[in-house]
């Protein structure tokens, strides 16, 4: 996975997802993040390559890259090429090297024979686009898909065996699986980081600063920089209900992140 590459943060534009693009550059911008993840729906997705080449523009005049474009590709149940052929269309020009993708629509657990034939047949389609485009892919390991357990995401890689497939790391948020052997059991193939944590009180899950909650971040850090990570840690969701809270949250994250990947 070659050698790590420090200060590699990002931010999910659907963290702000109320908001307009603009607005969203320009928080991710002010904190200091390296980079942002594109959101794959409206309105912050473009409509076209046009929209796409000025997105880009925006984002590099404020200083960010775009990291990951945040697609809802979902293998298992790619129907229209057309849509396949435009997301990997306009990541090119948005010059996001890293394309999110998705696994089915039911947990690893769940899964029968047939959904995973599916699942794998539409990751060798996506690969071949992929391959063909000079683009890698990422998997997101959230619940309810087949790459929901380490066992389901690692059979999707190395099924499929090829260079342009890894996994999007995030932790589940029922919080009863233990996280840091969920990771261990996959971190070789993990090439980008959806970071979020939660607190739960009175049974009820809330959303926490990242560095906060239930999951402990200096320890997952640790293991994807000890296997050689180089991929960004990312904050997903913010704490908060208004705006001004959200921001207040952001920047807290950022300043968590940073300190992680610089010190840990």
């Amino acid at each position: 996975m070659g050698q790590l590459i420090m200060n590699k943060t990002g931010l999910c534009t659907i963290a702000f997802r109320e908001r307009e693009l603009e607005d969203v550059l320009l928080l991710a911008s002010n904190a200091g993040f390296d980079a942002i993840e594109l959101w794959g729906k409206r309105p912050h997705d473009p409509e076209d390559e046009k929209e796409a080449c000025k997105v880009k523009e925006k984002a590099a005049d404020m200083g960010l890259d775009i990291g990951v474009y945040g697609s809802y590709l979902r293998a298992g149940d790619l129907q229209d090429e057309n849509e396949v052929a435009s997301v990997f269309s306009k990541a090119a020009v948005l010059g996001a090297p890293l394309i999110r993708v998705w696994a089915g629509n039911k947990s690893a657990l769940e899964a029968d024979d047939s959904d995973w034939n599916k699942c794998l047949e539409d990751f060798r389609t996506l690969c071949r686009y992929a391959e063909s485009e000079g683009v890698n892919l990422a998997v997101e390991m959230h619940e309810d898909s087949l790459a929901d357990t380490a066992a389901g995401a690692k059979k999707i890689v190395e099924s499929i065996d090829s260079p342009c497939l890894g996994l999007n790391y995030q932790p589940l948020a029922d919080m009863q699986t233990d996280e840091q052997e969920r990771l261990k059991e996959v971190v070789q193939y993990v090439v980008n980081v959806h970071a979020q944590n939660w607190t739960k009180s009175s049974g009820q899950r809330r959303q926490s600063l990242i560095g906060e909650g239930f999951f402990d971040y200096k320890c997952i850090y640790r293991i994807l920089r000890d296997a050689g990570f180089h991929g960004y840690m990312e904050v997903e969701f913010v704490r908060g209900d208004g705006s001004e809270a959200k921001e207040r949250a952001l920047k807290q994250d950022f300043v968590y992140l940073r300190e992680l990947v610089n010190k840990v």
